[in-house]
């Protein structure tokens, strides 16, 4: 488990001012999602972050920190620790465990990379073979 102490040491949490920059570019706080100006203080006040899966990851926040807190870091981090993942993440690990791939090329995406004389199999089996320990550790099976 990590820790929020280690959250706030390595990322420099303690350096937010409460401006709300990384709020105001967040497109998933304009949605109803996440508002990462409080999830910082949250971490900060010791208690958890709620809706860490409705991030995006579009690293807006962080581009705009004036004190350059890196907030897409700590997402992630919260993210790599969490008991509850949804469905459709678990389901995207899966896809990858099995091919490699969050998606199978089909259609247009197929004849594209066919006519460019590319290959369909857009990942080597050593990446692959790479990608399969690091999600077993994880706790995807085949």
């Amino acid at each position: 488990m990590i820790s929020n102490t280690y959250l706030i040491k390595e990322l420099g949490l303690e350096r937010c001012i409460g401006c709300g920059n990384c709020t105001s570019v967040c497109p998933s706080a304009r949605n109803g999602g996440i508002v990462p100006h409080e999830a910082v203080q949250a971490v900060l006040d010791g208690v958890d972050v709620k809706d860490i899966w409705k991030c995006l990851i579009c690293h807006r926040c962080s581009a705009v920190c004036p004190v350059e807190i890196n907030v897409t870091q700590m997402m992630t981090s919260l993210r790599s620790v969490s008991e509850n993942v949804p469905d459709r993440f678990k389901k995207t690990g899966q896809q990858m465990f099995k091919g490699g791939k969050i998606f199978i090329p089909i259609g247009r995406m197929e004849s594209v990379r066919k006519e460019l004389g590319l290959s369909v199999e857009v990942i080597e089996e050593r990446t692959l073979n790479e990608s399969k320990i690091i999600l077993k550790r994880a706790g995807f099976n085949e």
